[in-house]
């Protein structure tokens, strides 16, 4: 069996969360335990909280690693720290390199300082980049000038890099000069849902946003989406799904829910176990998300696949050219869009509810049956 080494800060078993970097630990390890010999090298300040019977060893990466705490400051601090980072790391992964046969990276910053490694042992490495330069970019985000160059440098000599969308495919080829064969494209695998056909929406209506509280979530557009409905007759109600990362994002989202008396409108639910989540998905009548720019979208695309009517407003024009590609997803292109869709879709059952079908029949591309042998053989080649 062939041995492969796990390396992310990542655990995938961490609260029963939503976080799309356990959530895609836990995948690659579920779709290669039955057929290799799996092991977690795990960069953490602390433990993880519980132990997750298909590794075999975890070697837990302690000494000299900077918090991860400090990822919350403003001004690049993040992107620093992880080039600060980097020796330590890289010596970590360098040390336990020769015992394995593929290095499964999740998240590009692992990379930095193995850039002068030998071609045999570059060939071992398995990137998933998730979030890149130019997407923090997009979303708000400060990048140093540094950091985009320490990617450019160390992604250029992977042969194997593995994307869930083609948004990200498109950043790693015009971006980073990288080869399109050396890029395989499979989405994240969305399996722990329940499945419901959504015949007509309630009133008053129930809406969902599953995003943490950062710049990039644009929450302050939700809460004038809210209350611009609000204004023409329609009752509604927005829970808020996510931890709180930005606390001045916070704070003016409250002081806007406190200037237009939206207390009981606006619902901010904070940290939800994904098993919950999933299993309370169908008390709501619409999935909405207002992101400045997302790979992949986690939260969007496990309510769109459970079947609930999912509406995603595209804000730059980079997110209006390469967006997903899904019929039954409803795409618009301003609030004021957003707005009439949503009304028109609670006004129309038959519509309403054909959008709901749709949505269950094209997420099935997202289940494990389809994607976990194609992730399987990208990740052995």
């Amino acid at each position: 069996m062939k041995k492969i080494l796990i390396v992310s800060s990542k655990w995938p078993l961490k609260n029963d969360t939503f976080d799309g970097g356990n959530i895609t630990v836990k995948q690659v390890v579920e779709s290669l335990r039955y057929s290799c010999v799996v092991d977690m090298l795990y960069f953490s300040p602390t433990e993880p909280h519980a132990r997750y019977d298909a590794f075999g060893k975890v070697y837990l990466a302690q000494g000299n690693f900077l918090d991860y705490s400090i990822y919350a400051k403003k001004g690049g601090e993040k992107f620093n720290s992880r080039i600060r980072n980097s020796r330590y790391t890289s010596e970590k992964i360098i040390e336990l390199l020769p015992y394995y046969d593929k290095i499964v990276i999740i998240h590009c910053q692992f990379l930095f300082g193995l850039e002068n490694l030998k071609e045999s042992d570059l060939r071992k490495i398995v990137l998933f980049p998730m979030f890149l330069t130019p997407s923090y970019n997009e979303s708000g985000d400060y990048v140093p000038s540094k950091y985009y160059e320490y990617e450019k440098i160390i992604m250029s000599k992977v042969s194997n890099i593995i994307t869930p969308s083609e948004i990200e495919q498109k950043q790693l080829i015009e971006k980073y000069n990288i080869q399109q064969k050396v890029i395989k494209v499979i989405p994240r695998i969305v399996d722990d849902i329940i499945l419901k056909v959504h015949t007509e929406a309630k009133n008053p209506l129930a809406m969902l946003y599953i995003a943490a509280i950062r710049k990039q979530k644009n929450y302050l557009i939700a809460m004038k989406l809210v209350h611009n409905l609000l204004i023409i007759g329609i009752n509604v109600r927005l829970d808020c799904v996510g931890p709180i990362q930005d606390t001045n994002i916070f704070t003016q989202c409250q002081d806007y829910i406190k200037k237009y008396h939206l207390g009981n409108n606006i619902i901010f639910k904070g940290v939800v176990k994904h098993s919950l989540l999933m299993s309370n998905i169908h008390e709501y009548d619409f999935n909405i998300s207002v992101s400045a720019f997302e790979t992949f979208g986690r939260g969007v695309i496990e309510g769109f696949a459970s079947g609930l009517p999912t509406i995603v407003l595209l804000n730059s024009d980079y997110q209006k050219q390469n967006h997903i590609k899904l019929e039954a997803m409803n795409f618009v292109y301003s609030l004021d869009e957003m707005l009439t869709l949503i009304v028109e879709l609670a006004n129309n059952k038959q519509r309403y509810e054909n959008n709901s079908r749709n949505s269950i029949d094209e997420g099935m591309s997202f289940s494990s049956n389809k994607l976990k042998e194609q992730l399987i053989r990208a990740i052995l080649k």
